[in-house]
Order: structure tokens, then sequence, then C-alpha cells
């Protein structure tokens, strides 16, 4: 529930426990420290992604990540 596109192109876990989803129509955030996982936060390209299709989504540091859209890199 929550998510732009039901189809899931990449996953990774980021900092404080929260997971981010790549789609088709841009970056979810989801809150998995509740009993009830939910999506706190949708990005498109209105927040800065050089694009909507999000392929990659990789962990740098525990404070950092890196986003690869079909446009570039974030």
């Amino acid at each position: 529930d929550g998510l732009p596109r039901n189809e899931v192109l990449s996953l990774a876990y980021g900092p404080e426990g929260k997971l981010w989803v790549g789609t088709e129509r841009g970056l979810c955030r989801i809150n998995t420290a509740n009993d009830r996982p939910a999506v706190d936060g949708v990005f498109t390209e209105k927040d800065g992604l050089p694009g909507l299709t999000v392929k990659v989504i990789h962990r740098w540091h525990p404070d950092t990540i890196w986003i690869g859209t079909t446009a570039g890199i974030a």
C-alpha cells in the first residue's frame, strides 16, 4: 500500500531501519520499525531524482544511499 507502482525494481535497507524501494514511478521509503510497515515517503523528480525509474539502490556508508535511475545518479 502506498507504492507508486506495484512492480519493484530495487530494494535496500538504509539508516534507522528504513527500507528503500525503487519503482518505475519513483523511490519509496518504508518505515519498518512498526508492527505494520508503512510508506512514509515517495520521492520523484520534484524531489531531485534525475529520473523516475529507479534501477539501483546502494547503501554506500551507514548514512549514505546512492540511487541509480535511467537518467542518472542521485
